[in-house]
């Protein structure tokens, strides 16, 4: 990931990569399916149940309507809604408030650009979400995201290459690593994830993984343990070892480190 080079901070907005900043709440984390059809379904089981049989019918119903939502509202027609934005000049936010029922219907969409979109706006100190969003579903929208940029490699408008995902995946680990709040379990369902997406991709999946996530991550001692238990398995030995190669020879980058991280 080239530091600054990202071509939507001059064609969009200067994105912050400080994802520390983002406010990691435990409240009203409610739960939100993740199948729409699902939701349908359970939505419509709703109406002829009685609210003490169900409990969750109001939950569903909204659930349904912003998976609806998604599905109808464009990228052009959020960036209208949130942005001043003239052909050439910088752009200007109209409000600095995002609804967690707006954000939950664009992490639900299948529109790689709108997740990318969501993905940078989470980390933009000059929206904040309300109510907040909680770490649990960040993380999952965070894994989901990055997963599909590994495997996909878009490089479009708003989505991330698999290369500059892989250097925004260092600076949320590290965050995440430096918040003292976040649970270590978190950090090690993280961790097997990353193993797990190792496992699972080609010879060019894998080499991305080490070079723009993992070697960057190794330049931190403690990280490096953190991820010491790999040694023993008889795959992710090898991602271990070549991750390491990096550190090992004096290289160093801004990643997982101030300002890009705060401490």
């Amino acid at each position: 990931m080239q530091i600054g080079g990202d071509k939507r901070i001059s064609r969009h907005l200067s994105r912050s990569v400080d994802f520390v900043r983002f406010r990691w709440h435990f409240a009203n984390q409610t739960y939100f399916p993740k199948s729409f059809p699902r939701i349908i379904r359970n939505s419509r089981q709703c109406a002829s149940r009685t609210e003490t049989e169900l409990g969750g019918c109001r939950q569903w119903r909204s659930a349904a309507k912003i998976t609806i939502r998604a599905m109808t509202e464009t990228l052009q027609q959020i960036i209208d809604r949130l942005w001043h934005a003239p052909k050439k000049a910088e752009w200007r936010p109209k409000t600095d408030v995002v609804s967690l029922d707006d954000l939950r219907a664009w992490m639900a969409s299948d529109d790689i650009e709108l997740l990318g979109f969501t993905h940078h706006l989470l980390s933009n100190r000059r929206f904040r979400i309300e109510p907040p969003i909680s770490m649990e579903e960040y993380v999952v929208f965070t894994k989901l995201y990055c997963e599909r940029c590994f495997k996909e490699n878009p490089d479009g408008e708003w989505s991330d290459s698999n290369y500059s995902a892989g250097g925004d995946l260092v600076n949320i680990f590290a965050g995440l690593w430096n918040d003292g709040a976040v649970p270590r379990t978190v950090l090690a369902d993280l961790k097997d994830w990353i193993g797990k997406l190792y496992k699972s991709g080609d010879s060019e999946m894998r080499t991305c993984i080490v070079n723009a996530t993992l070697e960057h991550l190794f330049e931190q001692k403690k990280i490096r343990v953190f991820f010491s238990d790999w040694q023993k398995d008889e795959t992710l030995r090898t991602a271990y070892s070549e991750a390491s190669e990096w550190y090992q020879g004096g290289g160093k980058s801004p990643l997982g480190r101030p300002p890009f991280v705060k401490r």
